[in-house]
């Protein structure tokens, strides 16, 4: 089903008059069927379209399959595929390759799992059995090449497989299953085929980058920070051919909460730089200008008195942007806390990627603010600013914020309830604030309880997704819909 229309946005005044539209072009629908178990998830593939995914169990949740279906970026279906993954298997993680997507399988109470690669060009699909060395909680899934890496925790220590699924061996890597280390994230690098281990040393408080090659064999194992400094994430971003960077958020102390961003080139991690959140000309511009210029004289008392003055938040880091000879860091600022007599929402269900883990800290995230920090490839800042994320809450810590890069700025979005709120940041104009968009309130009358998600996906383009209910016309009956939204950002050429 598709449905055209346009949101007309307000005016927006630079060196000449334009406006701007958002406009919501195609809309799919994907019955649900009352006697299946629907989980979704929806992979970008950027101007190649977009992938659908769909694990779908009885409701008695023993025999499943996977559904795939790939659209274009017009959302024009071009092929689909269905795989049976055999009785109590269940979909784990997926990654996303160059060419291929991978799925991870896992045999209830069992070892035993079933890789799924899928090529994204033809929809041609491959299946491989293997078993898991240890009982481990996955968190992290990956793969290069014919190999794919299982990371997680095993006796509350970390643990990592390498298997081949050429010849279906396997390997645990080395170095990794000592005690007081954590786990927090895993990253591969398909051109200079390497897999990248972040770690931290709980006892020592000291972040651990871990590089090994595709064989599974260590290259080095590196120690980044110090007290003052304790790196907390790290992001692989490659912004020049075999030229790459490290780029994260640290804290001041051995905690949680961070305190600052970081940037250092990974073959040269002695040229480390950090800047501190206090030290953002703009990190509280997300504020009312009255409650902004209080925050300030009280940061400026504290200097004038010779006190460092400390801003320590909790941060999800989402994977570093390359625009234009710049790189730009995007950190939402989040309070995890715990509610009474949570309903799980079926939009929780959607974030199975590599950057999620799948257990639940909390049950509830709520998010104030996003923060945006930009570099050139030396390492020197160039601009910061913040947005407000209206207390936003979710269910699961996943990334809110979605940017996209114009000519005017930096284009960005965030979904909360059934709205979408659109805003442009530029380091030499002033923010505007769009219209919101109300993906709920298109027939108010005949849909109900919309679930909205979203993300950047190619050009001035982003994508909604979720479930709706829609109202059978001339019945008192409903029927529930997973749906796909493409939204395109346009700014007519004027005479």
């Amino acid at each position: 089903m598709k449905l055209f229309f346009a949101l007309f946005l307000v005016i927006i005044t630079f060196s000449h008059h334009s406006f701007g539209q958002l406009v919501e072009s195609v809309d799919v629908e994907i019955p649900l069927d009352d006697n299946l178990e629907d989980d979704f998830s929806v992979v970008s593939l950027d101007t190649n379209g977009v992938l659908l995914m769909n694990f779908q169990t009885s409701v008695f949740g023993k025999k499943g399959r996977l559904n795939f279906v790939k659209y274009d970026k017009d959302l024009r279906s071009e092929w689909t595929n269905t795989i049976d993954p055999g009785l109590t298997f269940r979909l784990v993680k997926y990654f996303k390759g160059e060419d291929y997507l991978f799925c991870l399988l896992q045999e209830s109470d069992s070892r035993k799992i079933k890789i799924v690669k899928i090529d994204l060009d033809r929809g041609d699909a491959i299946t491989t059995e293997s078993t898991m060395l240890t009982d481990m909680d996955v968190e992290f899934f990956a793969a290069i090449e014919t190999k794919v890496i299982i990371l997680g925790v095993y006796n509350d220590r970390p643990v990592a497989e390498l298997h081949r699924l050429f010849d279906q061996t396997s390997k645990v890597l080395p170095q990794i299953h000592s005690n007081f280390l954590k786990v927090l994230s895993l990253e591969v690098n398909e051109s200079e085929k390497q897999i990248y281990l972040m770690l931290k040393d709980e006892k020592k408080c000291q972040f651990k980058l871990s590089v090994f090659d595709i064989e599974g064999k260590m290259l080095f194992m590196k120690d980044l920070g110090d007290k003052k400094h304790v790196i907390l994430n790290s992001k692989i971003l490659k912004i020049a051919k075999n030229t790459y960077f490290l780029a994260g958020n640290f804290a001041d102390n051995c905690s949680d909460f961070s305190s600052g961003f970081y940037v250092t080139p990974l073959n040269r991690t002695e040229d480390i730089q950090f800047f501190k959140f206090s030290e953002l000309q703009n990190f509280y511009t997300y504020l009312s200008p009255k409650k902004q210029e209080k925050i300030e004289g009280r940061l400026q008392t504290k200097k004038l008195k010779g006190r460092d003055p400390k801003i320590r938040h909790r941060l999800n880091l989402q994977q570093p942007y390359v625009f234009d000879n710049q790189v730009l860091l995007v950190g939402e600022v989040y309070y995890p806390e715990y509610k009474n007599a949570m309903n799980y929402s079926r939009s929780s269900l959607l974030h199975l990627g590599e950057n999620y883990r799948t257990t639940r800290d909390f049950n509830n995230y709520k998010f104030t603010q996003s923060l945006f920090c930009t570099f050139d490839f030396d390492g020197k800042k160039s601009w910061d600013y913040s947005v407000d994320l209206k207390n936003l809450e979710s269910e699961v810590l996943t990334n809110k914020v979605q940017v996209i890069n114009s000519k005017d700025g930096v284009l960005v979005a965030f979904p909360k309830e059934e709205t979408i709120f659109l805003k442009l940041i530029s380091k030499d104009k002033p923010p505007v604030d769009f219209v919101p968009l109300n993906i709920g309130g298109k027939n108010k009358e005949f849909v109900s309880d919309v679930t909205v998600d979203l993300f950047s996906w190619y050009e001035h383009t982003f994508l909604a997704f979720g479930y709706k209910t829609a109202r059978l016309a001339n019945t008192l009956g409903s029927k529930q819909f997973f749906y796909l939204t493409k939204l395109t950002y346009e700014t007519p050429k004027l005479n």
